[in-house]
């Protein structure tokens, strides 16, 4: 697997803080949102996610942690400098699920933790990962990597409808759509969740959609070839949150 430097990526985000034009189109875009406490990332996440539209048991394994992770820990937010976010060592400490989690550093100040569940044949099935910089929380992500799309691939035209229309995660958990990954951030006192699944074009090709959420609604969605995006899903969720937050 490869992972971004997230560094890099934060210190995009942070641009929105010192560019006045950058700035001036992040207050334009949120100007209209209200406060979301992360107590409802159970219930906005809750319904699309099931055994069905799993279809991976190592993925509901984790489910639950993960929720509880969003419900327990501090993230560190993306567009306020000097915010705080829990530290490895609380996630270590505090943070229980059904595996024991490897730590990587990618460079000095910048880590990861990856809790990893494995298929009988010993291939990734499932993996939370937690991103740090200087030892503080910004990003959960939660992956299937045993992806099952006999069913549950999303036609590109209801994509875009549900964009065109910031449906209702309720909407969108009407179509069963298979569950590919998912992820959590913070971004000026609001809570954001990036939702992957896999859809079609009109011509048949299979993609990975990354859907951004917000307060249970579709504000966007990117999408990234079928196997490119499988080959790193947690990188292409940070982009996806990097592409959002500082649009060009």
């Amino acid at each position: 697997m490869k992972h971004l430097r997230l560094r890099t990526l934060v210190s995009l985000l942070l641009l929105t803080i010192l560019l006045p034009q950058a700035s001036s189109v992040a207050a334009q875009r949120f100007s209209n949102l209200s406060t979301q406490n992360s107590s409802t990332i159970d219930y906005i996440l809750d319904a699309v996610v099931s055994h069905d539209t799993v279809q991976n048991d190592d993925f509901m394994t984790l489910y639950p942690d993960f929720v509880s992770l969003t419900q327990n820990f501090i993230f560190h937010d993306i567009y306020l400098e000097e915010a705080s976010g829990s530290t490895v060592e609380d996630a270590l400490n505090f943070f229980e699920t059904a595996t024991e989690p490897t730590y990587n550093e990618l460079e000095p100040g910048e880590s990861y933790l990856s809790y990893l569940l494995f298929t009988e044949d010993n291939t990734n099935a499932a993996e939370i990962l937690l991103y740090y910089i200087d030892d503080e929380m910004y990003y959960a992500g939660l992956t299937n990597l045993d992806l099952d799309l006999s069913a549950g691939i999303i036609d590109e035209e209801l994509l875009i409808e549900w964009v065109s229309q910031e449906a209702s995660i309720e909407e969108v958990a009407a179509a069963a759509p298979r569950v590919a990954g998912m992820s959590h951030v913070q971004y000026n006192g609001e809570f954001f969740q990036i939702l992957m699944i896999p859809t079609s074009d009109v011509e048949g090709n299979l993609m990975i959609d990354f859907m951004v959420i917000y307060n249970g609604q579709v504000f966007d969605s990117y999408p990234v070839e079928l196997n490119e995006a499988l080959s790193a899903p947690q990188d292409y969720m940070i982009n996806t949150f990097v592409s959002y937050f500082n649009p060009e």
